[in-house]
């Protein structure tokens, strides 16, 4: 399971997450409201006829993982990025909440 960072700016969230060995083709990634549902595919195929193996250890790893957000977001502006194993997902809020420290008696 690809481990994640999920990063508040503001005005838009910062999903990172690592993917060593996947490709933008084995990835299918989808934007809802307050979710981000990742799904991939890698590896490699051992289904050919007539070899014999005596170890396999290369693995096909697929994997389905959902990031819940605190907020909506604006689907149409999401923008994706692979670079060396790492996705990143830039996220702009619909509606950045308001924040306000409160000082401590």
């Amino acid at each position: 399971m690809p481990v994640k960072d999920l990063q508040d700016n503001e005005k838009e969230y910062v999903v990172t997450v690592e993917m060593p060995g996947f490709k933008k083709e084995d990835i299918e990634l989808e934007v809802q409201d307050n979710s981000i549902p990742i799904t991939g595919y890698a590896g490699w195929k051992y289904d050919e006829k007539g070899k014999l193996y005596v170890c396999k250890e290369r693995a096909c790893e697929t994997f389905y993982r959902e990031i819940e957000l605190p907020e909506e977001i604006k689907i149409d502006d999401v923008k994706a990025n692979l670079t060396d194993g790492v996705l990143d997902i830039l996220l702009p809020k619909k509606a950045p909440k308001e924040k306000r420290k409160v000082s401590i008696k």
